[in-house]
C-alpha cells in the first residue's frame, strides 16, 4: 500500500525492483504517507520481511510453526475477555447498535486486506455473532467481541493449534483473563480490556498511578486476590514450567489439539475446554485467502488447504488482522487499495 502510493508496485518475484523504487522515494514523503494510511484505517501496520541475510525471519511464520521449526520452550499465552472494550463500537461519532453498523465496522477492519467475497465473509460474522437479533445493546456487545476475536482470540488459537499440532515436545498453557477491575468504568458487560492483566501480573502497588489510569482509583481486596493468583501462576511457571505446581485446588492442564484446555482467570478460576471453534474457523477462512499456504498448513482441525499448488505462489500474503500483525513479506498480485481515488493533489491522502 505504501509503495503503491508512490508508484512502486510490488510484483511477485520482483522484490529487488520494488525496494530499489522505494529507496528513491523521499523519506519525509514515506513517513507522511505511512501516517496517513494508518490514520485512514485506524490501525497499526508492521509487516516484518521474510529474509535470510540476517535470519531474523527466514520463512513465513505459519510455515515455521507448521513444520515445528521453533525453539523448544514451554509457553503461556492468552487473551482478555473484552480486549477491545468500547474502542471499536463507541468511538466518538461511531456507535454500533444495528446490524448495518456492525457490518460497517467489520468492513472497515477487513477492507485493507482485499479479501475476495468480503461481503460473504461479513455475512458469516453476522450470522454467528448476532443472528436475527435486533437488540441494540446485544449487537454492540457482540460487535466488540467479534473485533476482539479477529485481533486476539482467533490469532492466538490458530497459532496455538499450529504449535501443538506440529510438536508435542513442550507444554503450552492457554488462558482467558476475565476479571473486571473493581474500579472499572463503563458498561457492566465489559470485563477485562486490553492489557488489564498486566497490572495483576506485576502488582498493583508496583505501578506508577499514571499507568493503566490507576490514579484516584482504590483497589479492593478482590483486586489484590487476583494479584496473588496471577503472581503465583506466573512465578510457578517461571520456576518449574507448571503454573499450578503444589496447588491442590486448581490444576491448569496444558493445551493440546485433543484436549484444548483453557484457564478462565477470575475470582474463582476454572479450567475448561476451549469451545468456540467458530472463532478459529472464521480466522482460518481469512488466512486461507491471504496466506502463502503452499500446502504447509495441514495440522489445524478446520483448515482446508487449497490443492491448486501450481498457482498458489501467486497469491498475496498477509498474516494477521487489525492490531495483531504477526508477519511477513507480502507478495501482492493485485492492488490492495485504489490510491488514485484517495490521493489528493500534492500526494497526500484524502481524509
Amino acid at each position: 500500500m505504501l509503495g503503491a502510493a508512490h508508484g512502486c508496485d510490488h510484483v511477485y518475484g520482483q522484490s529487488e525492483a520494488f525496494f530499489t523504487c522505494m529507496r528513491n522515494v523521499d523519506a519525509a514523503a514515506l513517513i507522511n504517507t505511512s501516517s496517513n494510511i494508518s490514520n485512514m484505517f485506524q490501525t497499526l501496520w508492521a509487516f516484518p520481511r521474510v529474509e535470510t541475510t540476517f535470519g531474523v525471519l527466514p520463512d513465513h511464520p505459519v510455515r515455521i510453526l507448521a513444520k515445528g521449526q521453533f525453539n523448544d520452550v514451554d509457553t503461556i499465552r492468552g487473551y482478555n475477555s473484552h480486549e477491545e472494550g468500547l474502542i471499536k463500537i463507541d468511538n466518538y461519532s461511531r456507535k454500533v447498535q444495528t446490524k448495518e453498523a456492525f457490518a460497517k465496522a467489520l468492513r472497515e477492519t477487513l477492507e485493507p486486506y482485499a479479501i475476495p467475497d468480503l461481503e460473504g465473509l461479513i455475512r458469516q460474522f453476522l450470522d454467528i455473532y448476532i443472528g436475527n437479533t435486533t437488540d441494540p445493546s446485544f449487537i454492540g456487545q457482540q460487535a466488540s467481541r467479534a473485533v476482539a476475536d479477529l485481533s486476539f482470540a482467533g490469532p492466538t488459537l490458530t497459532e496455538l493449534y499450529l504449535t501443538t499440532g506440529s510438536s508435542d515436545r513442550n507444554k503450552h498453557y492457554l488462558y482467558r483473563f476475565d476479571y473486571r477491575d473493581s474500579f472499572r468504568r463503563g458498561p457492566p458487560w465489559i470485563g477485562a480490556v486490553h492489557m488489564d492483566e498486566l497490572k495483576y501480573i506485576f502488582g498493583l502497588d508496583q505501578l506508577h498511578p499514571s499507568i493503566f489510569s490507576l490514579r484516584d482509583r482504590v483497589a479492593t481486596q478482590a483486586d489484590y486476590s487476583i494479584v496473588d493468583q496471577m503472581m503465583t501462576l506466573w512465578s510457578n511457571f517461571a520456576r518449574t514450567g507448571n503454573p499450578t505446581v503444589n496447588m491442590s485446588t486448581l490444576q491448569w492442564e496444558p493445551f493440546s489439539n485433543r484436549k484444548p484446555k483453557m484457564l478462565m482467570i477470575n475470582k474463582s478460576p476454572t479450567v475448561a475446554d476451549f469451545s468456540r471453534s467458530e472463532v478459529v474457523r472464521l480466522y482460518e477462512t481469512i488466512l486461507k485467502v491471504g496466506l502463502f499456504l503452499i500446502g504447509a498448513i495441514n495440522n489445524l482441525p478446520y483448515v482446508i488447504v487449497n490443492s491448486a499448488a501450481s498457482n498458489i505462489a501467486e497469491r498475496w500474503a498477509v498474516f494477521g488482522l487489525h492490531n495483531l500483525i504477526l508477519t511477513l513479506n507480502t507478495h501482492v498480485t493485485s492492488p490492495l487499495f485504489d490510491f488514485q481515488t484517495h490521493l489528493a493533489p500534492g500526494g497526500t491522502l484524502d481524509s
